[in-house]
């Protein structure tokens, strides 16, 4: 509705114009022509690419080569692409696999491998030779979810390790089961179409057949008084194919659904589907074409099948679509020419389809589709009825979104009554011709439209946003007849049509009555003035729906810049526009988390994670612990544990403790020096710094005993004996003093970090003086003068005091104010500039949004399931183990390790670096 409350009927999609009736004898809905589609039918149709009414295309055949053979199903060779371009051939003679490397494109035989030569025998007696068996031919080939090549070797399959290599393993199939042709299925299984008989199965991951649990005979034997237990035996699970006469091959998509070519040898081709979870093949859509193999490919999650015919000139396309949770197909007319086809297969690799060329050293060739195409010349349909509600209405204009290039040309006629049972008694009279189409040059009447949405105005080619004003159109109901005529080369498009209901009249709105008493006057000057009030009321328009401008959610691309700038925020460029919809939305909660991890995880979030959603905003927002999260590690999580002593008042009574238990504070430096491993122990104080010579033995004991290795009275003993050097003296003390003097006061006045948090902690925990000397048997003036302890204290209090402060609160100290900030690594074949540039975004970042005393450093880590370094169902997944792609890439120079790579892979790597060629 606009400003002047006037409302519009719409046409998008194909279930709108599918409700569309065609022209003709024998008029139908579009939608039901569309479902049997014949060459000589004068519809339109619809174009479920560009999701646009086009006239209908037409075919393009090529006629067949005079002498050349025609395929058929039996000439085809199975061949199938790995992930990284590598393409693998059943040979000629069905005896052997060749594969082409995707570097150099070099064909060479793969399987079975090449004999190799026997030393000649000089012993009078030599091994017996083998007994030859007869070969087997091979039919099916395939390659897994989980990288193993499948062949199919009669009564067998040959399973080959494509990520470890090594000789192929067999696995024998059931009796009376020959593979005929194979596909992949979920979780590493595969389906197989039996050659012997109408059967469909499907194999697990250990390529057994699947089958179900049915009553069987009950147990012989049981324990006296109780009933045997019933049986149960396994029967597989058999697809029917009988309802296809002559199966040629199958391919599997990417939800599970399975399709089969049936292929006779002089008649039309068909196409059968088994659903995901279905038990029974359905037929899918009979083809007019002879086609003898096929591929299918998923562009953009559209599935298509390409189909080549039995002359080998062409091949067709036919586009899989899903309505109502079951797949449809629809051929389309697409040219696709097959230059010198050798007839062996059509196969997908990297997501297109290609061919082999040439009878021998084949070249394998991509099926590219030649984009000039012939249309119908003209087609016509007729709109539903629309019923405005309001009897003697007005209808005032159509406006159609789409494309009318030079040379086009759509007609429309339009007819109305107060009764809509006039349309279908006088289908052929009442219609009245409109004037033609005009091409606005300012877009479409709609207002605040996202960019998606709009068309663009391209004069030169015709597409942007057509109208009209309809002339004498007045009644409760109304009905277009819209024709389309092109050339036979273009068509016109069209994407929606609007028909805009009551006029908004100046001239009875605003004009005398003696202005409208002429009708012929009174229709041309209704009919002048509309022209403007379509001008204003589009201006109208935008000042009624300016509020959308202020709206994320709806704003236009262009305004999202002025609106981050209320913040006094400039948008990265390189977010797109979801995540700037989806930051100005939120900026309000972003700021308010900043400084805080939550923050943190935001800020980097919004740079590096494709995956962040409105609800990382809300004050109760997920707290993410998926694999490959970022994290924010604080470091005093990952402090050391020192070991926890009990308390004095869990000690038994005194008496004698064995030297195989725990030192505790109690025994003094006696229980350490008792605890001294090796050789005689030395006597008086316990030192804590290392002894000369006896490094390691004192670095086991304390380690062993304490649960950490004393440091801070090492340093301040250091410090002390510089310091007396530093002021001339020339023999200085190596312990610290036990008492004031002169020389330590002047020491004591350069305060140190971690001799101000030991005397902090004494003043805390004693408050006075007296009360510290008495607990430590001491004879400190003051709490400044008190050193850190390079010695063990010699009482049990001042030892515990010790132990707390720098097995516990030491730690924390050192690692208050700082965190790490880790970012996910999935593979192992990450570009190392790109993740320079994610380290250095993240550092930005992180300075920028973290509180102004905290120290941090960004590193990767592996998100992955690692053995100590992850937590299962937390920080990772099981997923296919040292199978999985990512982390066995293709070999690039410089970043490589032999034995840890694929050499081989895509001719022209994401990176734009060299690849070694095999």
């Amino acid at each position: 509705m606009n400003v002047n409350s006037a409302h519009f009927h719409l046409l998008l999609g194909d279930g709108d114009w599918g409700a569309c009736t065609s022209v003709g004898a024998k008029p139908a809905a579009l939608a039901k022509k569309w479902k049997s589609l014949q060459p000589d039918d004068t519809i339109p149709i619809f174009d479920a690419k560009s999701l646009q009414l086009t006239l209908q295309p037409l075919e393009e055949p090529i006629p067949a080569t005079p002498g050349e053979p025609l395929f058929t199903a039996a000439d085809r060779r199975d061949a199938v692409a790995d992930r990284n371009g590598n393409l693998y051939v059943i040979a000629d003679d069905r005896l052997g696999l060749t594969i082409r490397s995707a570097g150099s494109g070099v064909v060479t035989s793969f399987w079975p491998p090449a004999p190799r030569r026997r030393r000649r025998e000089t012993r009078a007696f030599a091994d017996a030779a083998p007994v030859e068996t007869a070969p087997r031919i091979l039919a099916g080939l395939t390659i897994t979810s989980d990288d193993f090549l499948i062949v199919g070797a009669g009564g067998s399959l040959l399973r080959f390790d494509l990520v470890g290599g090594g000789p192929p393993d067999r696995a024998q199939l059931p009796d009376g089961i020959v593979a005929a042709a194979l596909a992949p299925a979920g979780d590493g299984g595969l389906w197989l179409l039996d050659a012997t008989s109408p059967r469909l199965f499907r194999l697990d991951a250990n390529l057994c057949i699947e089958a179900r649990r049915v009553p069987g005979e009950a147990a012989i034997f049981a324990p006296d008084g109780i009933d045997p237990a019933p049986g149960f035996t396994a029967e597989p699970v058999t697809i029917d194919t009988s309802v296809i006469p002559a199966p040629a091959g199958l391919v599997a998509l990417s939800d599970g659904a399975v399709i089969l070519l049936d292929a006779p040898v002089k008649t039309a081709a068909g196409l059968f589907i088994l659903d995901p979870g279905a038990s029974a093949i359905r037929s899918l859509i009979r083809l007019d074409i002879v086609a003898f193999c096929f591929a299918a490919t998923e562009p953009k999650g559209m599935p298509a099948l390409l189909l080549a015919d039995t002359d080998g000139n062409q091949a067709w396309r036919v586009q899989l679509v899903q309505r109502n949770g079951r797949w449809e197909a629809s051929p389309q007319s697409d040219t696709l020419p097959l230059r010198r086809f050798g007839g062996r297969a059509l196969v997908p690799i990297q997501g297109n389809v290609h061919y082999d060329s040439g009878a021998t050293d084949p070249i394998w060739v991509q099926v590219i589709a030649i984009p000039h195409r012939r249309y119908a010349l003209s087609a016509g349909f007729v709109t539903p009825v629309h019923d405005s509600g309001v009897p003697q209405c007005v209808w005032d204009r159509i406006w159609i979104d789409g494309c009318i290039p030079p040379g086009a040309t759509v007609r429309v006629e339009a007819r109305a009554a107060d009764d809509s049972r006039t349309f279908a008694t006088q289908a052929t009279t009442g219609w009245i011709a409109q004037p033609a189409l005009v091409l606005s040059p300012s877009g479409s009447e709609l207002t605040g439209k996202r960019a998606i949405a709009a068309v663009a105005t391209d004069p030169r080619n015709g597409k942007g946003s057509w109208g009209l004003l309809l002339q004498g159109i007045t009644g409760r109901y109304t009905q277009l007849r819209i024709t389309l005529i092109g050339d036979g080369r273009i068509t016109p498009r069209l994407r929606a049509l609007r028909i805009w209901y009551p006029r908004f009249s100046y001239v009875q709105r605003f004009l005398p009555g003696v202005y409208r008493e002429e009708p012929v006057s009174a229709s041309f000057l209704e009919r002048f003035l509309a022209n403007f009030e379509g001008l204003n009321t589009m201006i109208e328009d935008r000042i009624a729906t300016a509020e959308a401008l202020f709206d994320p959610r709806i704003a236009p691309v262009e305004m999202l810049d002025w609106l981050a700038s209320w913040y006094e925020v400039a948008l990265d460029p390189a977010w797109d526009e979801r995540r700037r919809r989806l930051f100005i939305a939120h900026a309000a909660a972003f700021f308010g988390w900043r400084g805080t991890i939550r923050g943190l995880q935001l800020a980097l979030k919004l740079a590096l994670d494709e995956t962040i959603t409105a609800a990382d905003f809300t004050l109760d927002g997920p707290d993410c612990t998926c694999p490959g999260a970022i994290r924010i590690v604080e470091a005093y999580r990952n402090r050391p544990r020192s070991r926890r002593f009990p308390k004095a008042t869990d000690i038994p009574a005194p008496g004698i403790r064995s030297l195989d238990g725990d030192w505790l504070p109690e025994e003094g430096a006696a229980g350490l020096w008792a605890r001294w491993p090796e050789g005689p122990a030395p006597a008086g104080r316990f030192p804590l710094f290392p002894l000369a010579g006896k490094e390691a033995i004192w670095t086991a004991l304390v380690q062993q005993q304490l649960g950490f290795v004393p440091s801070v009275g090492q340093a301040e003993r250091a410090r002390w004996q510089a310091f007396q050097a530093s002021i001339g003296i020339a023999a200085p003390e190596p312990d610290l003093p036990a008492a004031t003097s002169d020389v330590w006061e002047r020491y004591a006045a350069l305060p140190t970090h971690d001799r101000q948090a030991w005397q902090d902690f004494l003043r805390a925990r004693y408050r006075t003086i007296d009360l510290l000397n008495a607990a430590h048997d001491t004879l400190w003036s003051d709490f400044t003068l008190v050193p850190l302890p390079d010695h063990l204290p010699a009482t049990a209090t001042g030892a515990r005091d010790w132990l707390m402060f720098e097995g516990q609160e030491m730690p924390i100290d050192r690692a208050a104010h700082r965190f790490s900030v880790l970012l996910p690594r999935t593979r192992v074949d990450t570009d190392p500039d790109t993740e320079a540039t994610q380290i250095a975004l993240a550092r930005r970042i992180v300075g920028l949004e973290k509180p102004a005393h905290t120290v941090f450093d960004v590193r990767f880590y592996w998100a992955m399931n690692r053995v100590g370094e992850a937590r299962l169902g937390l920080d990772s997944a099981i997923g296919q183990g040292s199978r999985a792609p990512e982390l066995v890439p293709a070999a690039v120079l410089g970043r490589a390790y032999a034995g840890a790579t694929f050499i081989g892979g895509p001719a022209i790597p994401p990176t734009g670096r060299s690849r070694i060629a095999c």
